[in-house]
């Protein structure tokens, strides 16, 4: 699963948040039942479809 942000400027909030969806994401895949998760952000719209390209290639490695 991938969690995918669009963002344009980031503020100290994106970094306070996105601490917390690494922390979220780590405790889930630890777990183990809710498959594999992953985080991107993304800054240009251009972008998107090489981040979901490259992390499903990550994913289809592991």
């Amino acid at each position: 699963m991938l969690v995918l942000e669009t963002k344009g400027l980031e503020t100290k909030q994106d970094q306070v948040k996105r601490r917390y969806l690494d922390e979220w994401i780590q405790a889930v895949n630890e777990h183990g039942g809710f498959g594999r998760w992953r985080a991107a952000v993304v800054r240009k719209p251009g972008e998107v479809h090489d981040i979901v390209e490259r992390m499903a290639k990550r994913a289809g490695a592991e």
